[in-house]
C-alpha cells in the first residue's frame, strides 16, 4: 500500500502578511517587525508579484536611502515562484531548491491564499507528516546547493516498511 503524498494545503500557513507594491518600504518593515515574520508578500491588484525578505532589507540598508522614501517594488524580489494548494510538498521542495528560495506563496486563481516556507516543511517533518529525509533537502535549501540526493517519496513510511528506521 502506497502512502498518500502530502500536499501544500496540509502544511501551509493561511494567514499571509501582505503589502502593496506602491507602499513605502517602511510599511513592510513595520509589518514584519510587529508580526515577527521574516517576509511579506508584495501584491499588486490582489496578485503576488514579489516577496520582501529580511535579506532584501539588509541589502537595502547598505544603500543609505530612507525606507520611508522607497517603494516596496524597488526592493522586493520580483516574480515569486508559486505553488497551488494541491501541489505535492515534494514538488514544492524541488521548486525551492531549483529557484534558491525558502518561501513559496500558495495561490488559487492567481490570488495568494497561503504560504509554504522551509520552516513549515521542517515542522511537518517533526510532526511525522513527512519522511525525515526531508531534512537533507532543507539543509540544501539553506546552503543553496543542488540536492544531495534524489527527491522522492517524502511521505512518511509505515512502521516496519523497507527503509524505515526502527
Amino acid at each position: 500500500m502506497e502512502n498518500t503524498p502530502i500536499i501544500c494545503s496540509q502544511i501551509m500557513r493561511n494567514h499571509v502578511i501582505r503589502v502593496q507594491v506602491d507602499e513605502p518600504l517602511l510599511a513592510a518593515i513595520t509589518m514584519m517587525n510587529q508580526r515577527r515574520v521574516s517576509s511579506v508578500i508584495a501584491e499588486e491588484q490582489g496578485q503576488p508579484v514579489g516577496v520582501i525578505t529580511e535579506r532584501d532589507i539588509v541589502q537595502f540598508a547598505e544603500t543609505e536611502r530612507r525606507a520611508s522614501e522607497v517603494r516596496v517594488r524597488e526592493v522586493m524580489s520580483g516574480s515569486p515562484v508559486t505553488v497551488t494548494e494541491e501541489t505535492q510538498v515534494e514538488d514544492a521542495i524541488k521548486s525551492m531548491l531549483e529557484h534558491n528560495v525558502r518561501r513559496l506563496p500558495v495561490v488559487r486563481d492567481g490570488r495568494t491564499v497561503g504560504i509554504v516556507t522551509s520552516t513549515d516543511i521542517l515542522t511537518a517533518t517533526a510532526k511525522g507528516l513527512l519522511n525525515r529525509d526531508v531534512i537533507i533537502y532543507l539543509s540544501d535549501i539553506f546552503r543553496k546547493e543542488a540536492p544531495s540526493k534524489e527527491i522522492s517519496n517524502l511521505s512518511p513510511r509505515k512502521p516496519g516498511a523497507p527503509g524505515q528506521d526502527t
